[in-house]
């Protein structure tokens, strides 16, 4: 007796295999492109050799600046967000830009704070400043002048190089903080108290107050 099942077609299983091996290839793309951006993000992330980064009370109304100058006299801050190796990676105003809105709601995510990056090595001293540039309604504790910390650190080996506090007394004040030298083999060190001042030009009509 001779079996049928020479005579059966085996195209409809191998359209079926055909279809999973598309819908494989699809989702490997999709999750392809969805974890890229963040690959592209750590790259800029490990560019960065020092870190300094300023902090406030988180419920602290008041608009504080940091500003950090350079070797070669290159100044950053809210109103010069990248010079030279410099780069100021967030802008925070207070509570100006702590409120979101997201489906209808109203979010406040109270968080002061301050980074810019130095993204390389340039050999010489940096300057550190602090500068108050709006008050607003002081909370508790504030009322005898706004305490801001500035830390330093290096990244690549991982070393804290200072931490400071100073308190600021009134709007439109800066207050200086250490100094440090970078040296031509990315080492840190020759810390020292400084009255150069690293702020920049603040511009009179600022887009912040609109």
């Amino acid at each position: 007796m001779y079996s049928l099942d020479r005579y059966k077609s085996t195209i409809g299983f191998v359209d079926l295999l055909f279809n999973i091996l598309v819908g494989f290839v699809f989702l490997f793309l999709v999750a392809f492109l969805m974890i890229n951006p963040v690959a592209k993000n750590a790259e800029v992330v490990k560019k960065a050799e020092f870190l300094v980064t300023m902090t406030w009370h988180k419920d602290s109304l008041h608009d504080i600046d940091l500003w950090v100058m350079d070797p070669q006299g290159n100044k950053t801050g809210f109103a010069n967000k990248q010079s030279g190796l410099l780069h100021l990676e967030r802008d925070d105003l207070g509570v100006a830009n702590d409120v979101f809105t997201f489906d209808g709601s109203t979010i406040m995510i109270n968080n002061n704070e301050e980074t810019i990056t130095v993204r390389g090595i340039m050999p010489g001293d940096y300057y550190v400043s602090v500068f108050w540039y709006s008050k607003q309604r002081d909370i508790e504790g504030e009322q005898n002048g706004v305490p801001v910390t500035v830390k330093v650190v290096k990244i690549n080996p991982y070393k804290e190089v200072y931490t400071q506090m100073k308190v600021l007394q009134q709007e439109g004040s800066t207050e200086n903080y250490y100094r440090f030298t970078v040296y031509s083999d990315g080492g840190v060190g020759n810390l020292q108290s400084s009255d150069v001042s690293a702020v920049g030009s603040i511009p009179k009509f600022d887009y912040r107050n609109n």
